[in-house]
């Protein structure tokens, strides 16, 4: 899949009124880093993802708007900060966008995994599939950056999502999910 990262200020302005300006050097240089990385890791991370899901994407292509602030899958927006994590959000946006392309094929697996904790929130609860499909994609891309993807939030949902996922394993989570969907 094709990325265009890209920076608009309209977007900018309407997403994080109060953020502090960025400076052209820093647009520039972060979506230089960002097409850097998608160039050489994105045949692997597709590849990565169609292995643990078996999904594809259903687009070929998608705009990545860099700003101030907020971090999500649609519109794909990554907020500009440390270039690692902006990498990794990145491959967990991507995952979001996956799992929206191919919800029909294994939305009743889904809801059977989310009946194991009914008590969480839908944000735990659909974190958990998507952390489960991250931790299996890092282990075989990027391995020495395992912990720093675990710890990365500190958001309770998504440290719940977290427990969940190293209670049950990563590879039974996409398992209950995408096995002979």
């Amino acid at each position: 899949m094709d990325i265009k990262f890209k920076y608009s200020n309209v977007y900018e302005t309407h997403l994080n009124p109060d953020a502090r300006p960025l400076t052209h050097t820093e647009i520039v240089t972060k979506i230089a880093t960002m097409e850097a990385f998608w160039k050489e890791y994105y045949t692997n991370i597709e590849s990565a993802y169609k292995e643990v899901t078996g999904l594809s994407f259903k687009r070929d292509s998608v705009i990545c708007y860099v700003n101030s602030g907020k971090t999500f899958s649609d519109p794909l927006s990554l907020e500009i900060e440390d270039d690692k994590d902006m990498q990794d959000n990145l491959v967990h946006e991507l995952i979001h966008i996956l799992l929206t392309d191919n919800h029909s094929s294994f939305e009743a697996k889904q809801l059977e995994l989310y009946k194991k904790f009914p008590e969480e929130v839908f944000t735990t609860k659909i974190h958990v599939i998507v952390h489960a499909i991250h931790l299996l994609v890092a282990q075989k891309l990027f391995p020495e950056r395992v912990d720093r993807i675990v710890n990365y939030s500190v958001l309770r949902a998504y440290r719940k999502s977290w427990d969940i996922v190293k209670e049950m394993s990563a590879q039974a989570v996409v398992d209950s999910v995408f096995l002979n969907k």
